[in-house]
C-alpha cells in the first residue's frame, strides 16, 4: 500500500489537492456506539486514523515521547563445537559509548556486563535469554547500546565454541501505556563489528543472526565485540499499523461513507487524511475531528 507516501512531506511539483471533504455529524458518542463518518469527492489514496493508542496520524512515521520508556530487550541463543563448558561470551550494555566504532572507543565507553541477567544456550538447540529489564542502566537524555563479546582464552590448549545469537528484540515501554519496538532482529540494531587482537576471526552478521565461530585449540587468544546502534529511547520508527485504507488507486473509487466502533471512552481525535500523488510530487488535505466517547 501507499503507506509510504503519508509519512514524506509535500513536494513543491504541482499536484492537485485532493477534492476531498469529510464530515461527521456529531461529535459525542457513547462507547459501542456506530460513528459514521460521510465523504465526498475525490482522492487518489484515502486513510482513516482512529486516534486510539497506536492509532494516531501524528505518530504515523515516528513515536516520540517527551522522557526516555524503560527498555528491555531479549535473544535468543545456541552454542556448537569446542570444548563443553567453556562460556565464551559476554553481553553488556551502554548508555556512553559515542558511535565510533574502534577499539580505543569502545575501551573508553563504561559498559556493564549483564550476562549474569541472561539465559545462554548450552546446546544447538536454541534458548531464550528472557526478557531483561535495562531500566537500571539508562540516563536520562542518552541511548543504549547492546554488545556481544566473544572471548577465547586459553586458546592454545582449548577448542573455543561457536555462538549464534538470533530472535533479536528491544522495546521501550512508556508510562502512558505505550510500547516502542526499537528493534526486531539483528538487522534493525545495525550492529557492527570490533575487533580487539590481530586474529582474522570476527562476528559474521547476518539479517537474522550474529555468528562467531569457534577457534580450534592452538591459535591465539581472540577478543571480538559486536555493538549495537544507538537505540533512542524516546522515538521509535512508526509501523502506522493502526491505520485503515480505505483507497489506493488499485481499489475502486473514493468511498462515500465509512463505520468505526470505538469500545472505550475517551477523547480521540479521529483523521481522515486524502492523498493525491504522482511521480511528480503530492498533496495532503487532512482533516481531524475531536470525538468524545463516554
Amino acid at each position: 500500500m501507499m503507506l509510504g507516501i503519508i509519512a514524506t512531506s509535500c513536494s513543491d511539483i504541482e499536484v492537485e489537492t485532493p477534492s476531498f471533504e469529510a464530515r461527521l455529524d456529531k461529535l459525542n458518542y457513547k462507547a459501542g456506539d456506530t460513528v459514521r463518518f460521510s465523504f465526498s469527492g475525490k482522492t487518489d489514496y484515502l486513510y482513516f486514523f482512529s486516534g486510539e493508542l497506536g492509532k494516531e496520524y501524528s505518530k504515523r512515521s515516528i513515536f516520540e515521547n517527551d522522557v526516555n520508556g524503560n527498555a528491555e530487550f531479549s535473544f535468543n541463543s545456541n552454542v556448537s563445537g569446542g570444548t563443553v563448558g567453556v562460556n565464551n561470551i559476554r553481553v553488556l550494555v551502554s548508555n556512553d559509548f559515542n558511535s565510533v566504532y574502534d577499539k580505543t572507543n569502545v575501551q573508553n565507553a563504561t559498559w556493564v556486563d549483564i550476562t549474569d541477567k541472561v539465559v545462554l544456550g548450552t546446546t544447538t538447540t536454541n534458548v531464550a535469554s528472557g526478557v531483561v529489564d535495562l531500566s537500571p542502566y539508562q540516563a536520562e537524555g542518552k541511548p543504549l547500546f547492546i554488545a556481544y563479546r566473544y572471548v577465547g582464552s586459553n586458546t592454545q590448549t582449548t577448542a573455543q565454541r561457536t555462538w549464534t545469537i538470533g530472535a533479536f528484540s528491544f522495546k521501550t515501554k512508556h508510562a502512558d501505556g505505550e510500547v516502542y519496538v526499537n528493534a526486531t532482529s539483528v538487522s534493525n540494531a545495525t550492529f557492527t563489528n570490533v575487533t580487539f587482537d590481530e586474529n582474522a576471526t570476527q562476528w559474521t552478521v547476518n539479517s537474522a543472526s550474529l555468528t562467531h565461530v569457534g577457534l580450534a585449540a592452538g591459535n591465539l587468544d581472540d577478543d571480538d565485540w559486536v555493538i549495537s546502534s544507538a537505540i533512542n529511547l524516546k522515538t521509535a520508527i512508526g509501523d502506522a499499523t493502526g491505520v485503515v485504507t480505505l483507497r489506493t488507486l488499485n481499489t475502486g473509487f473514493t468511498p462515500s461513507s465509512f463505520e468505526y466502533v470505538y469500545q472505550t471512552p475517551g477523547t480521540y481525535k479521529a483523521t481522515v487524511a486524502a492523498v493525491n500523488a504522482t511521480s511528480q510530487g503530492r498533496k495532503d488535505k487532512v482533516t481531524e475531528f475531536t470525538i468524545v466517547v463516554e
